[in-house]
């Protein structure tokens, strides 16, 4: 992966991003790193785009509030009919 620094010749960029299950959870902590070294970087208007598919939440709660902010157009795509998500939620019930 380039250095934000190195994308400095642009004035414009977009990045995406996208993962699977553990992959999203990754794709989700390299979007707010990416985006949170892209901020410091002047005269940048950069989007940091995650899609996501079946991954498990990541962070805790603050986490969450901050990632939100850093990385605005995020897409969780989840199947709330999938045998792992009624296993899991299955276990919180006992």
């Amino acid at each position: 992966m380039a250095k934000a620094s190195s994308l400095s010749n642009f004035t414009r960029a977009q990045v995406y991003l996208t993962g699977h299950s553990l992959g999203g959870a990754l794709a989700n902590l390299a979007a707010y790193d990416i985006a949170r070294s892209l901020e410091r970087l002047p005269n940048r208007v950069t989007r940091v785009i995650c899609y996501t598919f079946g991954s498990p939440r990541t962070g805790n709660h603050a986490f969450a509030h901050d990632y939100c902010r850093v990385v605005p157009d995020t897409w969780s795509i989840i199947n709330d009919q999938a045998c792992t998500q009624k296993y899991t939620n299955a276990s919180h019930q006992n």
